[in-house]
């Protein structure tokens, strides 16, 4: 589950750097944190969307 975060965090930071100039790297951090609990590439997501489709 680590390294699926680490991947989305590599793929999503420079966006949120390009939204978020002003920000500071841990409120980039805490924003990265609440996309990824609502990503579907979160494995913990993946568990249940089966369940949540029917």
């Amino acid at each position: 589950m680590k390294a699926a975060f680490l991947a989305f965090e590599e793929a999503q930071l420079p966006r949120l750097k390009q939204e978020n100039p002003n920000m500071r790297l841990s409120q980039l951090k805490q924003q990265l944190k609440k996309e990824w609990m609502k990503s579907p590439e979160n494995p913990l997501n993946q568990r249940f969307s089966a369940y949540n489709s029917k």
